[in-house]
């Protein structure tokens, strides 16, 4: 379902736009982006087109992540050392929080509550605002 919801968007995307194309990496990368899982790096995403048996370009793979951002499809995700950056889907039916234990050095995507969603679409609505996505990244580690 949420690949389906992706593709769409994206095809959404190049009907509002003639001059852009679906691509078979655009669609691959998105593949690899709807997992489930919280957030791919390049190296990830390069692993899954050569998974796939395709010949990588890695500039065509930055390209592509450039060209998703832009088109507000997927958003780029922390990683635990800060050190490189992943990437995941952006999807308003699937709203969480990315979960950073630093002791553990573990990550986790975790369920956005309804309650913090309620309390943040009431604070917009009273600014007469929407959101376009929610992002909340918490950096927490264990109590002494």
């Amino acid at each position: 379902m949420k690949r389906i919801m992706a593709n769409q968007k994206l095809l959404e995307k190049l009907n509002n736009n003639k001059n852009v194309r679906i691509t078979k990496i655009r669609i691959n990368i998105l593949e690899c982006l709807n997992d489930g899982y919280h957030g791919h790096t390049i190296k990830d995403i390069i692993d899954h087109l050569n998974s796939k048996g395709e010949k990588v370009n890695v500039s065509s793979v930055y390209n592509t992540i450039n060209f998703l951002i832009e088109e507000g499809i997927i958003e780029i995700v922390n990683t635990l050392d800060s050190k490189e950056q992943a990437y995941e889907l952006i999807n308003k039916e699937d709203l969480h929080i990315h979960l950073y234990d630093v002791t553990n050095n573990k990550l986790d995507k975790v369920a956005l509550p309804k309650e913090i969603e309620k309390a943040i679409t009431d604070f917009l609505d009273s600014k007469n605002l929407t959101y376009e996505n929610i992002k909340l990244d918490i950096y927490a580690k264990k109590k002494k």
